[in-house]
């Protein structure tokens, strides 16, 4: 007989492990799951209330990135779905979670047996910068070449996604790594990422560029599926998805819909690509006399970077296509948001 963390018998024996499960996309996974009858063992940091007493989701909380931790969360488990990443703190927190939280999660999987694993990265990933504007971006295409030079979350994506591309063609860790774009939906953090920087506290909406980059958004629901019919098919295994909807919405078009529907009026400034370029390089060169180089410039060209993300391999090899355009995925997410 199982006992949870609050000294409860269970009567199940969890065979998939959801790590990150508590997070925005880890908590409605972990619910598709039971929805489809999974009984599922969460590893997460934090507490979710409604699970408490939930006879199919049985939580560990813990650190990832301690060994003892993983070895107890990966106990009888086949499948597992790697959700798990650090989202805030100094470079060393993601250093710490994200990249030896996989690295350790990846080699005790191995150790006890291997099986099934669903690793979430990111298209953020992609090398930009060597794509033409409007350019098509792929799963052949590289990954970002320069790590060192973009915000840590990211830096630690590129990392551990490298860590997970050694185990491809693992005999017994049946890997696939999946890609999905910025994932939206009810409760998200900030629903403009991407879309605008918010400056001056907040009361003023920036958009680099005149509003006409496509933004690589996908509704949660539709990642939710699309990593469930991924850890169905046999056919994913030793491949690389990207998941984003075929059609990619401009910011323009997904700003106007979501000042409608949010009733947002904070005044919107599009400044031009080269000004906005220009006052990035004049930061780095100020701040490269005094010794600190931030590579802001580079960080300010991938963000007026416009290319199509495409799922065709997705499609193709399991049938799946993101069904929830943005204008449906913004009303779903205030209705929900609303109670309604």
């Amino acid at each position: 007989m199982d006992v949870d963390e609050m000294g409860r018998s269970t009567w199940f024996r969890p065979s998939v492990l959801v790590t990150g499960g508590t997070g925005f996309l880890g908590q409605r996974l972990v619910e598709e799951l039971v929805r489809r009858g999974e009984c599922v063992r969460v590893l997460g940091r934090r507490l979710v209330v409604r699970w408490r007493e939930h006879p199919r989701i049985q939580h560990i909380r813990g650190d990832i990135s301690e060994l003892e931790t993983v070895k107890a969360a990966l106990e009888g488990i086949t499948r597992v779905y790697h959700l798990a990443a650090a989202t805030e703190g100094d470079w060393a927190t993601y250093e710490r979670v994200t990249i030896r939280g996989t690295e350790l999660l990846l080699r005790a999987f191995e150790q006890q047996g291997g099986g099934r694993l669903v690793f979430v990265s990111s298209v953020g990933n992609y090398d930009l910068l060597g794509v033409d504007d409007s350019g098509v971006i792929d799963e052949d295409c590289p990954l970002d070449p320069n790590p060192a030079g973009r915000a840590s979350y990211a830096r630690a994506k590129i990392v551990s996604e490298r860590l997970a591309q050694s185990y491809l063609a693992h005999p017994s860790v049946k890997l696939t790594i999946v890609r999905p774009g910025t994932i939206y939906g009810p409760d998200m953090a900030n629903p403009l990422v991407g879309v605008a920087l918010g400056v001056l506290g907040g009361r003023l909406l920036v958009i680099p560029g005149m509003g006409r980059k496509l933004l690589d958004f996908v509704y949660v629901d539709d990642v939710v599926h699309a990593l469930v019919r991924i850890m169905e098919c046999d056919t994913t295994i030793g491949r690389i998805y990207n998941v984003v909807h075929p059609e990619m919405p401009t910011q323009n078009e997904y700003l106007r819909l979501y000042r409608k529907l949010s009733h947002d009026r904070r005044p919107v400034v599009r400044i031009p690509i080269r000004p906005f370029l220009w006052m990035f390089s004049m930061a780095d060169a100020v701040l490269k006399a005094f010794g600190r180089d931030y590579q802001l410039s580079y960080k300010a060209s991938r963000l007026c970077k416009s290319v199509y993300y495409s799922s065709k391999r997705l499609a193709d090899d399991t049938g799946f296509v993101p069904s929830i355009r943005y204008d449906k995925g913004l009303e779903l997410m205030f209705q929900r948001e609303a109670g309604l």
